[in-house]
């Protein structure tokens, strides 16, 4: 699972589930972020959540673990 995650963030692509979103911030601000970061948030009552990381993968593991309490 974390590798189909990993594929599809690093193609570019945002991740979303029940008020959860994975994504590469650099896509969305791409003028004012100049290196890498991934922005794991949360909006669900039960995880609220928001955080950036320079790890791909380690946005990919919060997520999941995120994703595993809300589900």
């Amino acid at each position: 699972m974390k590798k189909h995650y990993s594929e599809v963030l690093l193609d570019g692509c945002s991740i979303e589930c029940n008020d959860l979103s994975l994504c590469r911030i650099n896509n969305h601000y791409t003028r004012t972020v100049k290196t890498d970061l991934y922005q794991v948030h949360s909006d669900n009552r039960k995880a609220k959540f928001s955080m950036m990381y320079k790890s791909p993968f380690d946005a990919i593991d919060k997520f999941l673990e995120i994703k595993g309490k809300i589900s």
